[in-house]
């Protein structure tokens, strides 16, 4: 497991390298005090259910503290923010899923934090190495479903590229009238930044979106994360057991079938 974790730990936001995050979504990082991460796991839902325990009083002042200290970085970003660990997002939390996950304060974040089973997980692990965590206030984008792609990289490569949202096994015909496009301004993006991946082997996350100026339509990708290449990791189209990863492949729904 500690490989594991030494593994994970390069792809979290706050160990990219500088050059990174120039590619990527405006971010700042907020490193949490082991007290506060402790209250985090304290607050979790999914610790109160474990121990029947509720936070303490201290818990809950130490997540006021924090709370107040998310809610000044958000306000730098004036359309608001989406608020995560470095490591993981709380994309799991029912309330997120009924109420949305734009932030405008902190007092959003921390309940978004404490209905994850996402986040408590990588709380404990960090505690469990060690490992100061941080979260994550990052500016606030809309990305529409179709316009996030899961790209592979061996060796600094890319070699494959998935439709990002494919639970619902949707045919999105904004990827398929844009197909050529896609897969053209991701691996030029992938190209940019493979010298400052921080491991050759990687799982990076993508938005794709076109930009308009005047008559003239323009291709651009966005850096969201990065994620260790192993079978923890959703590979999305491709099949960590069946798939070597040899040649480049683009994955995508058209009706009921890959193409």
């Amino acid at each position: 497991m500690s490989e594991f974790f030494n593994n994970a730990k390069k792809t979290y936001l706050e160990n990219w390298p500088v050059r990174l995050y120039n590619e990527s979504i405006a971010t700042l990082l907020l490193q949490l005090t082991d007290e506060e991460t402790n209250s985090l796991i304290a607050a979790n839902i999914c610790t109160i259910d474990e121990t029947g325990e509720e936070p303490t009083k201290e818990n809950i002042d130490i997540l006021k503290l924090l709370q107040d200290k998310i809610s000044g970085y958000i306000k730098r970003f004036p359309n608001g923010a989406y608020v995560k660990l470095g490591s993981r997002s709380p994309k799991d939390s029912y309330l997120g899923y009924k109420k949305g996950f734009h932030c405008f304060d902190g007092e959003k974040a921390i309940v978004l934090f404490n209905d994850s089973e996402r986040i408590r997980e990588d709380l404990v692990m960090a505690q469990a190495y060690n490992y100061k965590p941080s979260i994550a206030v990052r500016e606030w984008l809309t990305i529409p479903e179709w316009a996030e792609f899961r790209g592979f990289f061996k060796n600094k490569e890319l070699v494959g590229l998935s439709q990002y949202n494919y639970r619902n096994k949707k045919s999105y015909p904004e990827i398929l009238e844009n197909a050529g496009s896609i897969e053209w301004a991701v691996q030029k993006r992938a190209e940019q930044i493979a010298e400052f991946l921080p491991m050759p082997d990687i799982v990076a996350d993508f938005f794709y979106k076109v930009k308009t100026y005047g008559n003239e339509k323009v291709s651009e990708v966005i850096l969201i994360e990065l994620n260790p290449f192993d079978i923890w990791t959703d590979p999305c189209l491709f099949n960590w057991s069946k798939d070597k990863f040899e040649t480049f492949e683009f994955r995508y729904i058209k009706e009921s079938h890959l193409i």
